[in-house]
Parts: C-alpha cells; sequence; structure tokens
C-alpha cells in the first residue's frame, strides 16, 4: 500500500463542460488539516484541538484559462492557517462541487452555517473562517438555518405533547384550560427547547382564516376535498386532541390577531363544521419570526406541507412552483441576461428535502417557465396580506 502523501486532494479533475469560457467556472473545496493545539493568535488558541483537525472552507472562481486546480486554497490573510497548511503531518483538500458562481457561493454559505450542527463555522475554535460566508453568490441561505431550527422546535413540541398523551392519557382529559395546563407543565418539565401550547376557538379561527387575514402559502386558499372530509371528521368526533395543532405567528403585540401558518385546513374545516370547537395551537414568538421577508414566511409554510404521503394534502406542483418564484425573487436570484434563476441550487436543494422526485422537479420548472410567461404570479400579488408590510400591520394594528 502506497503510503499517503502530506497533501492529499480529492476529487480535483473537473467534471467535462466545466471551466473557462463556460458560465460553470466556479468551485467549493474544503481543507482539513490534522491539527493537535489551536493555533496561537486565534480563537482558543493552545488548547486542545476538538476532534485532532482544523478546517478551512472556501470558493473559487477562474480568474484565467491558464488557472488550474490547485493553485488557489484561500484568500484569508492568516499566518496561522498557511504555516498549519504547511507543516501539518495530514492535509486534505476536497473540492465539493464544481458549478456556476451563484450556486457556488450559495454551497459555500450552507456549508459554513450548517458547520457544527448549525451553530455555524465562524463560533467554533476548529475553524479558520472567521465568517459565514459573504459577498456576491452567497445569498440564498443566510436565513434557511434559522427557519430550520425553529421548523424543528416545531416539532420537537408537537413530538413531546404527542407522546405525552399516549403514555399519560390523563393529559388529554378535562376542560380546554385544565389541559393547557397539564401540556405547557409537561413541555416546561421535558427540559427541551419548546413552544408555548394555546388554543384558538372557532371564533377565532374564522377571523384569522378569514379572506382578508389568511396567511396564504398555497395558491389556492384551501384544498376543498380536504376541507369536505375534516367538515365531516370534526362533525363525527370534535374532540380536538384529534386534529393535530394549528401554527401560529404571535403578533409583535402578543394581544393583536396570530396568523396561522399551518394547518388553513384544518382550521377552515373546523369553524365550519357544526361541531368543532377550535384547535391546539403552537405559538411562534415575534422575536421568532418577525424580521423575516415574505418569501421566508412562504417557504417556512410550505415546510409543513412536504410531498410526501401523509394524512394532510402535500404541495401540489402549482404550490411549489410560487414558494420557487417567490423565494428566487426574494433572493435576487437573476441570471447575467436579468432573467430570473429559479431553477438555483437552493430552491433544488429545498425541493429535494420534501421528497420531490427528479422528474417531478422538471416538472416544477416547467411551471415556474409557465407561470411567468403569463405573468400570473408577480411579486407579492397573490393576496394583499402577501405583503410583508401588510403582514406587520396587520399583526401589529
Amino acid at each position: 500500500m502506497m503510503p499517503r502523501e502530506r497533501i492529499e486532494w480529492i476529487n480535483k479533475v473537473p467534471p467535462k463542460g466545466w471551466g473557462w469560457g463556460t458560465e460553470n467556472k466556479s468551485y467549493l473545496f474544503l481543507v482539513k488539516m490534522k491539527c493537535e493545539k489551536i493555533p496561537k493568535g486565534l480563537k482558543g488558541g493552545g488548547k486542545p484541538v476538538p476532534g485532532g483537525y482544523m478546517f478551512y472552507a472556501g470558493k473559487r472562481t477562474l480568474r484565467s484559462k491558464k488557472e488550474t486546480i490547485g493553485q488557489y486554497i484561500g484568500s484569508i490573510v492568516s499566518e496561522e492557517y498557511n504555516e498549519l497548511y504547511a507543516t501539518s503531518d495530514e492535509v486534505t483538500v476536497e473540492i465539493i462541487a464544481y458549478d456556476n458562481f451563484e450556486n457556488i457561493g450559495y454551497g459555500e454559505s450552507k456549508l459554513l452555517r450548517d458547520a457544527e450542527n448549525m451553530n455555524g463555522a465562524a463560533a467554533s475554535d476548529n475553524w479558520f473562517n472567521q465568517t459565514n460566508g459573504g459577498g456576491t453568490g452567497t445569498q440564498g441561505y443566510t436565513k434557511v438555518p434559522e427557519m430550520k431550527l425553529i421548523k424543528e422546535k416545531v416539532d420537537r413540541t408537537i413530538k413531546i405533547v404527542e407522546e405525552g398523551r399516549i403514555k399519560n392519557p390523563d393529559i388529554g382529559k378535562g376542560t380546554i384550560k385544565e389541559q393547557l395546563k397539564k401540556i405547557n407543565k409537561l413541555l416546561k418539565e421535558s427540559g427541551e427547547d419548546v413552544y408555548e401550547v394555546g388554543f384558538s376557538d372557532k371564533k377565532e379561527l374564522k377571523t384569522m382564516l378569514s379572506a382578508k387575514n389568511i396567511l396564504q402559502v398555497r395558491d389556492n386558499l384551501v384544498v376543498d376535498w380536504l376541507v369536505t372530509d375534516l367538515i365531516e371528521a370534526f362533525n363525527k368526533d370534535p374532540n380536538p386532541n384529534n386534529f393535530g395543532f394549528s401554527v401560529q405567528f404571535v403578533p409583535e403585540d402578543p394581544k393583536g390577531l396570530k396568523k396561522v401558518i399551518s394547518a388553513n385546513n384544518r382550521g377552515t374545516s373546523c369553524y365550519k363544521s357544526k361541531q368543532g370547537i377550535g384547535m391546539f395551537s403552537i405559538l411562534i414568538p415575534y422575536s421568532d419570526w418577525g424580521n423575516w421577508p415574505w418569501h421566508i414566511i412562504k417557504r417556512f409554510g410550505c415546510k409543513f406541507n412536504p410531498q410526501i404521503k401523509n394524512k394532510r394534502a402535500p404541495n401540489a406542483i402549482e404550490d411549489a412552483a410560487s414558494d420557487c418564484i417567490s423565494w428566487a425573487k426574494g433572493e435576487k436570484w437573476y441570471k447575467e441576461d436579468g432573467k430570473l434563476n429559479f431553477k438555483h441550487n437552493g430552491n433544488k436543494q429545498s425541493l429535494k428535502e420534501d421528497g420531490w422526485s427528479d422528474n417531478k422537479i422538471e416538472l416544477i420548472w416547467d411551471e415556474c417557465d409557465r407561470k411567468l410567461e403569463n405573468e400570473e404570479l408577480d411579486e407579492d400579488d397573490n393576496i394583499v396580506v402577501f405583503s410583508r408590510t401588510n403582514i406587520k400591520d396587520d399583526m401589529c394594528s
């Protein structure tokens, strides 16, 4: 077996069609260097390196026809980095992706922000990177980790309550007030990072989900067949424990009108039914979402309706296309010819996470073309509350 070279390159040979003279002339790389102690001059200098390796990630766009892979290993001005690269017993440089400037910039931002369990490379002692990506080409991922963490917090809250009801059926018994007391006590005692659970009665649901107040992430207000089925289910047994949670944004003024971000169909079915009395709710405080522009809010809502088999209606191709267009506009993803780059890797990755197959993603791209050609979707014009300003005004008035 041949001994390992001190500097090992992985994926150094670019794919066909990539390189100078093409749109695809950028790449993303990760440098991993064996190191026992954090280099002096860095945060934590002199302390043992957690895991025994230091890292640096960067992106590069070819500057000339003569430039080859391997000439560039980073633009940071750091004697510590240069010295460790030159002296470490084990250095690995991996080319993670070859692509165009925009996709590589997005990839760099994602890699650095996802590092260390989504705490970010800049906050870690193991990384030379002092920021989590920046400059042109990196837009598209700055709010994604924040959105994911909040979605995980919602899911964690729901899981704890649902499992608690199974282990202790008494939690789901008694008046709504009594159940809420037991639910929030359970959440507090779990020691987990969770949200408070509330309850929206039938009247409040009707107000929140009226045409002038609804926070709409689908192309259509509701899925008619699903509402019909759910109305029947509410009339058969209206126990709120049977219908999950209404996920809601709390306004800056806690006494103001909340907005439903998930469970529009179930909430609509509840207030339209004869027997329904209301739904338990997950309350997301304003501090967690109040600085989100509309396209972040829209995608966050779509994450509760992924393209997978479940009891709720998944996103339709039309809904997914609207989301991709909204996100591309919000992140200002445009090609050199000025056309909207809705096929950006940021959108493709989000669709993959939601369970869309490659074939269906192609159909979504076709639908995006159709919507843009017919001008059926202009930025923030589907419904009055699509306006970020209107959302804030509505919730704070």
